[in-house]
């Protein structure tokens, strides 16, 4: 197998990996921007990414590369000297761990203290790396006894499941609420005034009838928006599973014509429920 060089000039990589044009009826102006509308993900306009420049302390603390370091290694970078500038003096070391920070202190026999965190720190005593180890594992779609048991096999040090779930409560869930809210309402003004149709289809927690919760999405058909969401448990509906989907319908088509979206189609499976509410 061939290897390419490091010094190998990168723009020279990238033409080279651009698949050529062999259409001759098309640009290559068509190629690239038929290439471009491959492209998935939120569009620019719903990025929020002028807001970066508000808060880039921040956000160089969360584009900081973490890496994997094994604990005897770590400490004896403090066990050689004294972290103090121009003292020899051993020190004497103390450590503990805050979910996935640690913390250590260090004494020399002259009397210097100095102290070390993995992790950056905000100004009410939250570890950053702590945090983002809980807005990762949440925003992957991963639950925390897949990836505590994981961190268990990897001997790597983690949060607790108490605090994954009160930093979901506290900080995670409302910031998550804030962006879908604000997505919803831009996303919506491009409707403003227009009929639309709308697809939707729900998921259930589990199959058959012993469904607890299910989950009804709405998205606009020309532009796949997801444009309201409905989240449901069978007590909302007498403990039925199978009125939990015509409840949903119901839900989601009031509140977009309470935003004042019309909606002149739905597109639906076929089930006699919703069919009997529309």
């Amino acid at each position: 197998m061939g290897s390419i060089d490091d010094d190998q000039d990168p723009e020279t990589l990238d033409q080279q990996s651009e698949p050529p044009n062999n259409n001759p009826t098309l640009s290559d102006e068509d190629v690239a921007s038929s290439r471009s509308e491959t492209m998935y993900g939120p569009h620019p306009k719903l990025s929020r990414g002028d807001e970066i420049y508000n808060v880039q302390h921040e956000f160089r603390m969360v584009k900081d590369i973490k890496i994997v370091c094994s604990l005897d290694l770590l400490l004896q970078l403090f066990q050689i000297r004294c972290q103090t500038a121009g003292c020899a003096g051993v020190p004497a070391i103390n450590y503990h761990f805050v979910g996935t920070a640690i913390v250590v202190y260090s004494t020399c026999t002259s009397g210097h203290k100095n102290r070390f965190c993995s992790s950056h720190e905000l100004n009410n005593g939250l570890y950053v790396n702590n945090l983002q180890a809980a807005a990762s594992l949440l925003l992957s779609g991963n639950n925390f006894g897949k990836i505590e048991r994981l961190a268990n096999f990897y001997g790597l040090a983690f949060i607790s499941k108490s605090t994954y779930f009160r930093f979901q409560r506290l900080y995670l869930i409302p910031e998550i609420n804030e962006w879908w809210c604000w997505m919803r309402r831009e996303i919506l003004g491009e409707f403003a005034g227009k009929d639309i149709v709308v697809g939707g289809d729900g998921q259930c927690d589990s199959p058959g009838f012993n469904a607890k919760n299910l989950c009804y999405f709405f998205v606009e058909v020309d532009t796949n928006y997801i444009i309201d969401v409905e989240i449901l448990d069978k007590r909302h509906v007498g403990l039925a599973s199978t009125n939990m989907e015509r409840e949903g319908v119901k839900r989601g088509l009031e509140n977009l014509n309470a935003d004042h979206v019309n909606v002149v189609e739905l597109v639906t499976d076929a089930s006699t429920s919703v069919k009997g509410l529309l």
